[in-house]
């Protein structure tokens, strides 16, 4: 806020990458779908393991990305509308960011119509603060299962809307058929339908509050579910900048770990039993059946390796 002065945009917060294209380059329908861009840029580890995924503009000439020298987070819930967009990813106001890196040396490699360039970049602690190493690994090991548990629940919930979506459709085409005979065949469809929809949606309004609006204040009104209090877990473990988990933080999450094993166990017998049992019947009545995908389980992502080694210069994609 300023009177007539001039201000200058903040520097940017992480690795800035700079590549060269030597014309533009559109996006894809689908890029532009799935919010890519035709660069592809992947930071790995120093063993070789993709840690965090990200797109870069693609402008004809100098382009510059920036890692904000996090790993990716957690399976984004596909029902809530997209974030705002934002020049990079923050912590506050982003749920879905992933935990940060730790110090150490990481490879960039950026892909451009099946061309791939590759830099060094070499993270290292605020030479002006003392950091405890062992802190730094436990608060990073945390929070990479954490985000691999949220991931697990987000999972969960998408498939119980994406059943709740396929339900509806189903409902909507059979209902809007104008035969009388071809309806009553269908009842035992539609009956079907309306109690594996109440399952359904009784289960995912017991973990996850749909009426909270996104980015809102409005959760201060409603008791917390099981997805706000894993979620805030994370959160917790990865806020505070290389400091160790506490000791009430690490039961928590040792009790929100097994209260996640049986939802998911909730989630994975409606997927394998109810819905199975729903695809019968609509199988012998000539009705469409629905998806309900392979059981969901934690996909630990692991801890990943930090190495040593120097800055290299920028390579141009040209």
């Amino acid at each position: 806020f300023t009177s007539g002065g001039y201000v200058a945009p903040n520097p940017p917060s992480g690795a800035v990458l700079t590549y060269t294209l030597p014309a533009e380059i559109k996006a894809t329908p689908e890029q532009r779908r799935k919010s890519q861009t035709p660069v592809k840029i992947t930071i790995s580890d120093a063993s070789g393991k993709a840690v965090h995924t990200m797109y870069g503009p693609a402008r004809a000439g100098v382009n510059r990305a920036v890692w904000n020298m996090r790993y990716d987070g957690p399976k984004r819930l596909t029902f809530l509308p997209p974030p705002p967009e934002r020049d990079e990813e923050d912590f506050f106001f982003d749920p879905n960011t992933g935990p940060l890196a730790l110090p150490g040396t990481y490879k960039a490699a950026i892909t451009v119509n099946g061309k791939t360039e590759t830099q060094t970049v070499t993270l290292e602690n605020d030479p002006r603060f003392r950091f405890d190493p062992g802190a730094q690994a436990a608060q990073h090991k945390m929070a990479l299962e954490l985000r691999d548990q949220v991931s697990a629940m987000n999972e969960g919930l998408n498939r119980l809307a994406n059943l709740h979506k396929q339900i509806a459709s189903l409902q909507e085409i059979v209902g809007s058929n104008s035969d009388e005979q071809e309806n009553v065949s269908y009842k035992p469809v539609m009956e079907a339908a309306r109690s594996l929809d109440k399952k359904v949606t009784s289960l995912q309004s017991s973990l996850f509050n749909t009426e909270i609006q996104p980015g809102g204040q409005d959760n201060i009104h409603h008791l917390q579910r099981f997805h706000d209090n894993l979620q805030g877990i994370m959160r917790e473990v990865m806020q505070p900048y290389g400091e160790a988990p506490k000791s009430q933080v690490i039961e928590e999450a040792a009790e929100l770990g097994k209260q996640l094993k049986d939802h998911l166990k909730e989630i994975n017998d409606l997927l394998a039993g109810d819905v199975a049992g729903f695809n019968k019947i609509a199988a012998e009545h000539g009705a469409s059946t629905l998806f309900a995908g392979l059981p969901i389980t934690v996909k630990m992502g692991g801890e990943a390796s930090a190495g040593s080694g120097e800055l290299e210069d920028e390579e141009n994609l040209d």
